[in-house]
């Protein structure tokens, strides 16, 4: 008779990876249909799967919040200008042209 196999410490901290478990879950609770598409999840388990999902989410500090947000708004004025100034070029071009 063959000797049981020891478990491996790095896959047994593989194997208690939340993300793992998750994954492995989903993929065990997927039934194929008949045309081989994934049946969808009933909204219970779509909640259950969501919220686990939620909890193994990390969220930004206050100050990288704050450098992201400064980041968007700077990049919504540049395109405000950019488009407010192709508008004007381009409405003076078609004026221009209108005229003749």
């Amino acid at each position: 008779m063959p000797e049981p196999t020891k478990l491996d410490p790095k896959k047994a901290k593989k194997a208690e990876n939340p993300r793992l478990i998750a994954a492995q879950e989903r993929l065990a609770s997927l039934s194929k249909g008949p045309s081989g598409a994934a049946k969808p999840a009933s909204p219970s388990q779509f909640f259950k799967e969501t919220w686990r999902e939620l909890k193994l989410t990390t969220w930004p500090d206050q100050a990288t919040l704050r450098k992201s947000t400064y980041v968007v708004l700077a990049f919504i004025a540049a395109a405000g200008l950019f488009t407010g100034a192709l508008d004007l070029l381009l409405g003076q071009l078609t004026k221009g042209l209108t005229q003749q």
